[in-house]
């Protein structure tokens, strides 16, 4: 594994995964949200040129294959993804976890300068909402786009599963 994308809802643990991830491989870890998400969460110009461009490189692991201008770059250049298909029973529960986190003070700051709001919880495409709402729909959108992608895929369906999973690529 030198090139690999995590995937999955909000809330799987994408980013905590591909953290730890590159860490036990020794490579770079690579924040997909600051390709896309610019201050006051307006979206980056040029997001598949410059994902193009880090998806051109020897080693890597990311967080995403949400955005449509990431998805062509990184699946033909990623050797594995590795699909949390965790059940929303899992993932609404940190989803609140983390959103009560990030929305209450002190508000950490996020990807590039940005801060969530609370309130932005009741918006349709919040986090919370997706993971309530479209949790089957994006496990079978996920599932049609990596049929035949070419990567290696690996799905994880239970913490316990990724925990053991983790365990074997840890040194």
């Amino acid at each position: 594994m030198r090139r690999v994308v995590v995937a999955g809802i909000t809330g799987a643990g994408k980013s905590t995964l591909a953290r730890a991830l590159a860490r036990a491989l020794a490579l770079p870890f690579v924040e997909l949200d600051a390709f896309v998400e610019g201050p006051g969460w307006s979206t980056l110009p040029h997001i598949a040129e410059r994902v193009s461009e880090m998806a051109a490189g020897d080693a890597w692991v990311t967080d995403n294959l949400w955005y449509p201008e990431v998805q062509g770059p990184l699946l033909a250049r990623a050797d594995t993804v590795v699909w949390l298909d965790l059940p929303r029973r899992v993932v609404v529960p940190r989803l609140v976890r983390r959103t009560l986190r990030r929305g209450l003070p002190p508000r950490p700051v996020l990807v590039n300068g940005n801060r969530e709001r609370l309130w932005a919880v009741a918006l349709p495409s919040s986090p919370l909402q997706t993971a309530l709402w479209r949790h089957r729909a994006h496990q079978q959108w996920l599932a049609r786009l990596l049929e035949g992608a070419g990567p290696e895929v690996i799905r994880l369906r239970t913490t316990a599963e990724v925990d053991t999973w983790l365990s074997k690529h840890q040194r």
